[in-house]
């Protein structure tokens, strides 16, 4: 349908790393959806939406887009999606460095992704609880967590969040000065990227 072709292709251009194409054919896909009736496809556009005007920078409106989700996935009861835009808002609250705020979403949205049963959610929620203690400076909090995390994502067979994880290892055995661990993470994160064609995570790790 053109509505399954405006997902797909909204989803590949992120992959490339072409944001304002995606954002754009994102929002003709939240248009479509809405005049489809489509309530759970215009919600999760939204959420893409949000969730790439706050990679563009754009953190108050990101912020209001995220509400908007969150209180929609609230009346429809998905748990899962919740836990998302949870998350989502809890790396604006991290940005503008509200620790508190982003801690409080983050385990919300933790909690949530494992009443959902959707381990890969509840590790990414459990990586961003460790990039917000990183950033504290809790550095064992932060190596706990991402051990945790890495195992939930290399059980489910999550590749990319296996190499996210491992990127968040190395930048954490940098700052603590083990530069022959760091370089070894982030050399496994890199071939995991590549393996996946993820361009974006590529550029991060070179």
């Amino acid at each position: 349908s053109e509505l399954e072709h405006l997902f797909a292709e909204a989803t590949a251009l992120y992959t490339t790393g072409e944001l304002q194409a995606s954002l754009a054919v994102w929002q003709q896909a939240r248009v479509l959806s809405r005049e489809l009736g489509e309530e759970a496809r215009e919600i999760k556009a939204l959420s893409n939406i949000g969730a790439l005007l706050y990679t563009l920078g754009d953190l108050d409106e990101a912020e209001t887009i995220q509400k908007e989700a969150l209180s929609r996935k609230e009346l429809l009861g998905d748990l899962a999606g919740q836990a998302i835009s949870l998350g989502n808002l809890g790396v604006i609250y991290q940005e503008r460095s509200a620790w508190d705020a982003a801690l409080e979403c983050f385990q919300r949205a933790r909690l949530l992704a494992q009443t959902a049963s959707d381990v890969a959610g509840e590790a990414l929620h459990i990586s961003q609880m460790a990039a917000v203690h990183r950033q504290q400076g809790n550095w064992d909090q932060a190596a706990t967590l991402l051990q945790e995390a890495l195992h939930l994502y290399r059980q489910q067979g999550e590749i990319k969040g296996e190499a996210d994880c491992l990127g968040d290892q190395a930048t954490l055995s940098y700052l603590r000065g083990d530069l022959r661990v760091a370089l070894d993470l982030n050399r496994q994160a890199l071939g995991l990227y590549q393996q996946l064609g993820h361009r974006l995570g590529e550029a991060s790790t070179l």
